[in-house]
């Protein structure tokens, strides 16, 4: 189990990061943020293909970690897009 702690770590570090990075993109240019989500999209779905093969329990777990880390991404692109239409 032991390894799958250390995978549920790594696949939430490199989320956040891609993450970080789709909305930097999309804040600077929407249609390249677009583009990088549409190369990440299919790299978590692997990943998570791979984790439900190892356990369902880890799998899960990346579910949830999906979830919240795509309800903190969509929240900072709506908060950041009115604080842009503010500003002008």
């Amino acid at each position: 189990m032991m390894i799958g702690g250390f995978m549920i770590i790594a696949h939430a570090i490199s989320m956040t990061m891609s993450l970080a990075i789709f909305i930097s993109l999309y804040r600077k240019n929407q249609v390249r943020g677009k583009w990088f989500l549409a190369v990440i999209l299919p790299w978590g779905a692997v990943t998570l293909f791979r984790l439900f093969d190892y356990s369902i329990i880890l799998g899960i777990t990346t579910v949830i970690i999906y979830i919240t880390l795509s309800g903190f991404t969509i929240y900072t692109i709506k908060s950041g897009v009115l604080n842009q239409e503010e500003n002008v």
